[in-house]
């Protein structure tokens, strides 16, 4: 009764000391604190489970300086931003180590995926050499120790599989030890703990049980010691090659570009690392040669595969004056080009960037998986000791001791972890390798919930590269007309002021810069010049400004045309119609939204003649026309009372109101503020790859259900059996078929992940 006791007594005050010792702490907040804020990537090694990812977010936000961290397991790659002012960046990577993992900087996002690359199959190739190693000591401990059932060997000949274990436990398993002694000193746990925990436990039993034989009625662990190991580390190695698979598109777009560059000096050809060419050098570009930069071809003609930027498998024909982005293949020929962009400052660069970023985020569900991993190691350490007390107060020592080293290696909290990083990042592969970039994982997992979305006209759901139809001079000649209208569109980004210009230059018209230039955003541009004040826009700017329409202009455009008055000095002198004509597939991408149970909307600042014949155009049934900006921005608001509202525009006009809903698109040739705004930038230019990306959102939140099913099923089901509550019907696991199930969970979580690989996002016309 007495030892039933003091092994009770122990057993609670040793809980009580790991919950106050191990349980998750609040990391203190602190206000974002002004001045420099520099961001960096960090290279992770080491990892071997997404707590280990969790721990080193945590460590890093207990820093300070530190401000907003993101720690990716699959990847392998950290993203940090902190105040130099309050901690050094050697300092980060110092913490990093201390906790028991490997740390290095990268300089930007394309090294940083390049070398998580070469980590993670640098850590793969260790996982399996460590393996060849300790197969032939785990098969003579394992077979030795079935043999003992048979057999009764000398004490002396027991000893040689103890020593046996020792390489397998302190070479091929020493890092489960190491790291779960570095993180526990600073008060973390992982499933390193667990498996360190375990092994050990079953290596010291066999000892005492080896030097004491009336313990434990002769029953040795040895083989779970060295199966433990060898089990766990087997579904290490096959996660990791699963995970390489997996993020193959992520890692292959860091590689796209060329390590080094033909660049032309004095008419030769010489060798130079990427990194030394800038802007106006001449480079050349052989057959099946990648584009070192953003290029403008200035001798020769080719075709050149731009799959990796637009999603378009077909190459384009280029000849002089024609660009490729860097990383482009050529397909034949030679061709020499002069360097417009090039380093971080080309498209390909900053699509890097953006994925890079991307892979870094978090849904919103992954803060509860996070929360729950974040007390699951401690919450099985007291599962383990309770399924010891609890059989040890029932008079089955061997069934405690074995429920609680099972508990300890079959408990996974890599397979929660797993469930929804991994099929993020191979959903945010497969849409940037379609021309789709997604910003954040958030953003995808609003568009799984959309109900409505909202669609500007022009440049959007139209060409985007409006032709003037109808010029109406009303007191000034037509090449006067269009000269000052080409003035005061001078300094305007919008698609309609390029048709003007357009028109100029084909008219050798000379477009003459004004002294100011304004643009009202939904409504026109105002100038200033010599001769007085110009404004162009269209019937709001008119009405705003409460100018007089000649009769003459009343009813000179035709109901397609979208119409746009020029006044000097508050005096309309002409007007000019223009026509876009709508994308070809525009009608079929309404279709397949309407078909996914989405309502397109279209909300356009044109003229309600033109807006409504688009609209049915393309079997829009809500049409809202002559929209300011603060428009756009409340009928999103009202929608999004209804639900999920994405929204797709291209204009300074639209920026506001991308950025009310709750998930954006800007197609590429946007302006500025449309696409820094937007959360998915369109690379292709095909309407189809928006319905198709919500097709996308969808398979990927089932894909994450199912995962996070397995995981927690596994979980639930997995430790009560381990603890022996099914002992009573004759069902008991051993430490091996333990191991085992968990290396087979965080498998299964991987390979159900990997099935995302197959769908086919299909943009035909």
């Amino acid at each position: 009764m007495a030892q039933q006791v003091l092994v009770v007594g122990i057993s609670i005050v040793f809980l009580a000391l790991l919950w106050i010792f191990f349980a998750p702490r609040k990391i203190r907040s602190r206000e974002r604190e002004k001045g420099g804020e520099v961001h960096t990537k960090l290279v992770i090694t080491g990892m071997h489970c997404t707590g280990c990812a969790l721990n080193i977010e945590n460590t890093l936000k207990d820093l300070d300086g530190t401000k907003n961290i993101g720690v990716n397991f699959s990847t392998g790659l950290a993203d940090v931003a902190y105040d130099p002012s309050k901690v050094a960046i050697g300092d980060i990577v110092k913490s990093v180590s201390n906790i028991g993992y490997g740390a290095r900087l990268a300089t930007d996002q394309a090294s940083a995926l390049k070398q998580a690359r070469q980590a993670k199959e640098s850590d793969v190739r260790k996982i399996r050499n460590n393996l060849l190693v300790g197969l032939p000591f785990a098969i003579y401990v394992t077979v030795g120790t079935m043999l003992m059932m048979f057999y009764h060997f000398p004490m002396w000949f027991v000893w040689t599989f103890v020593f046996a274990v020792i390489p397998v436990m302190f070479w091929t398993g020493w890092h489960f030890f190491i790291s779960a002694w570095k993180i526990a000193l600073h008060r973390q746990t992982d499933m390193n703990t667990l498996v360190a925990l375990g092994v050990l436990a079953s290596f010291v039993y066999s000892i005492v049980a080896i030097l004491y034989p009336g313990i434990g009625e002769h029953q040795l662990y040895l083989d779970g010691s060295v199966v433990i190991v060898m089990l766990v580390l087997l579904g290490n190695y096959l996660r990791g090659r699963a995970e390489l698979s997996a993020m193959k598109e992520i890692f292959d777009v860091a590689s796209l570009l060329p390590e080094k560059a033909h660049r032309i000096k004095d008419g030769v050809a010489e060798d130079v690392p990427i990194s030394e060419l800038v802007a106006g050098n001449i480079v050349q570009i052989k057959a099946t040669e990648r584009a070192p930069a953003d290029c403008t071809i200035v001798k020769g003609s080719s075709e050149f595969n731009n799959a990796h930027i637009t999603g378009e498998s077909m190459p384009v024909p280029v000849s002089v004056g024609d660009s490729v982005y860097a990383g482009a293949i050529n397909g034949f020929g030679l061709v020499e080009a002069k360097c417009d962009k090039v380093g971080e400052s080309t498209v390909l660069s900053r699509v890097i960037e953006l994925i890079g970023a991307a892979i870094q985020t978090k849904p919103k569900i992954q803060g509860l998986v996070d929360r729950i991993a974040s007390i699951f190691v401690p919450a099985s350490i007291t599962i383990s000791v309770t399924a010891f007390v609890v059989w040890f107060l029932l008079g089955f020592t061997n069934i405690g001791i074995n429920s609680a080293i099972s508990v300890l290696v079959i408990s996974c909290p890599c397979a929660l972890g797993l469930a929804t990083p991994t099929s993020i990042s191979i959903a945010l592969g497969i849409s940037a390798k379609s021309g789709m970039l997604i910003k954040n994982a958030r953003s995808l997992e609003a568009l799984e919930e959309v109900k409505t979305f909202v669609f500007d006209k022009t440049g959007t759901l139209t060409a985007g590269k409006p032709e003037v139809t109808s010029i109406h001079p009303e007191s000034v000649s037509e090449d006067e007309l269009i000269k000052l209208t080409a003035m005061a569109e001078s300094g305007s980004e919008h698609t309609l002021a390029q048709a003007i210009k357009d028109l100029a230059v084909s008219r050798n018209i000379a477009i003459e810069s004004p002294q100011d230039f304004e643009a009202v955003p939904g409504l026109g541009v105002k100038a200033t010049f010599a001769g007085g004040e110009l404004v162009v826009g269209g019937p709001r700017m008119v009405e705003k400004l409460g100018l007089e329409v000649p009769l003459v202009l009343l009813g000179a455009f035709k109901p397609e045309e979208a119409a746009f008055y020029v006044s000097l000095n508050k005096k309309i002198i002409g007007g000019f119609g223009l026509s876009d004509p709508l994308r070809p597939e525009a009608f079929q991408a309404m279709k397949e939204l309407i078909d996914l149970g989405i309502e397109p909307i279209l909300v356009s600042g044109d003229r309600k003649e033109v807006c409504e014949s688009v609209a049915s155009q393309l079997g829009i049934k809500r049409v809202y026309s002559q929209t300011l900006p603060e428009e756009k921005v409340q009928i999103v608001e009202a929608l999004r009372a209804d639900g999920f509202v994405a929204m797709m525009g291209d204009g300074v006009n639209d920026a506001a109101a991308l950025a009310m809903a709750d998930a954006s698109f800007a197609p590429k040739q946007g302006t500025g503020m449309a696409l820094d705004t937007a959360d998915v930038t369109v690379m292709n230019e095909n309407l189809l790859l928006v319905p198709q990306t919500v097709r996308l959102a969808r398979a990927t939140k089932k894909n994450i259900q199912w995962n996070l099913f397995w995981a927690f099923i596994y979980n639930t089901l997995a430790i009560p059996v381990a603890a022996g509550v099914l002992y009573p019907v004759g069902i008991q696991l051993n430490p091996m078929i333990a191991s085992a199930a968990m290396a087979a969970s965080s498998i299964t979580v991987v390979m159900n992940a990997l099935r995302l690989k197959l769908f086919k996002i299909t943009t035909a016309k």
